[in-house]
């Protein structure tokens, strides 16, 4: 499903939010990032958020504001500790809040 580009759907990196999907994984692992739900810019640029599964069918959340980060990367990811097993259904959140940095 693809949703039409809308502003509602750019956080500013001051802006929490919630993200969240039932998912039906049908990958086996070894795809490189498979997107579920992403609001990512255009041109290359790491602003966006992007929810999906790692190499490992890990949930997986990137996060960048397009800035380059301490460690010279561009955004965060951050993985969950499960292995989504290949046609199972999951309930899959994630909370950005800002207001604890």
């Amino acid at each position: 499903m693809e949703i039409s580009e809308s502003d509602a759907y750019n956080f500013s990196d001051s802006s929490s939010f919630t993200v969240e999907a039932w998912v039906k994984n049908d990958q086996s692992s070894g795809v490189d990032q498979n997107s579920i739900v992403a609001k990512i810019g255009g041109g290359g640029t790491s602003q966006g958020w992007d929810m999906g599964l790692n190499q490992s069918n890990q949930p997986q959340l990137l996060l960048g504001d397009g800035q380059v980060l301490a460690d010279g990367q561009n955004r965060i990811s951050i993985e969950g500790p499960d292995r989504l097993t290949t046609g199972e259904w999951y309930h899959l959140a994630a909370v950005v809040d800002r207001s604890t940095n």
